[in-house]
C-alpha cells in the first residue's frame, strides 16, 4: 500500500474531533486523552515472534497506521516496520528488575499522544531472569475507536 498523497486526506469523525479537543489542552494541566495502557505477563516469550505478528496487523489494520495532520485531516501513511524495545533486566537484582517495570509503566500508563504524533501506540517488553515476560502495552484510542 502506498502512502497517501495529500490530496488523499480524509476529515476526522465527529469523535475524533472530541478526542482533538482534549488533545488540544495537551500544554495544560487540563489535558485528556482516550488511552489503552495494560500489563501482560508471558512465559518464555519469544519477542521475535510478537514483533512479527504485530507488524502484520499493522500492515491488515490501517488505524495503526494513521497520521494526524495540523489541520484536522488525516491520511494512512504505507507500513513502517515497528521494533519492540525490549528491557533484559535477566541478570539483574530484583529491585532493579521492579526499578525497569515501575519505569515503564510510569512512562506508559498515562501518556497523551501529541495529534500528529506517529505511532499512537508504544509496546515494550521487560525480560525478568525468572523466565517471565512483561509486555508493557500503551495505546491512544484516537486509532481503536
Amino acid at each position: 500500500m502506498k502512502e497517501r498523497e495529500h490530496s488523499d486526506l480524509f476529515p476526522l469523525s465527529d469523535m475524533q474531533e472530541s478526542y482533538l479537543v482534549g488533545k488540544c489542552m495537551a500544554n495544560t494541566e487540563d489535558a485528556v486523552g482516550c488511552h489503552i495502557y495494560c500489563e501482560i505477563e508471558e512465559n518464555y516469550l519469544d519477542v521475535v515472534r510478537l514483533n512479527a505478528a504485530w507488524n502484520k496487523l499493522v500492515v491488515l489494520h490501517e488505524m495503526l497506521r494513521d497520521k494526524i495532520e495540523e489541520e484536522g485531516m488525516q491520511y494512512f501513511r504505507e507500513e513502517d516496520f515497528y521494533m519492540i524495545q525490549v528491557y533484559d533486566v535477566t541478570g539483574e537484582s530484583k529491585e532493579r528488575e521492579e526499578e525497569v517495570i515501575r519505569s515503564n509503566r510510569s512512562r506508559m500508563s498515562h501518556k497523551v499522544y501529541q495529534a500528529n504524533e506517529f505511532p499512537l501506540y508504544e509496546i515494550c517488553v521487560t525480560y525478568r531472569k525468572d523466565g517471565v515476560s512483561t509486555i508493557h502495552f500503551s495505546m491512544d484510542e484516537w486509532i481503536a475507536d
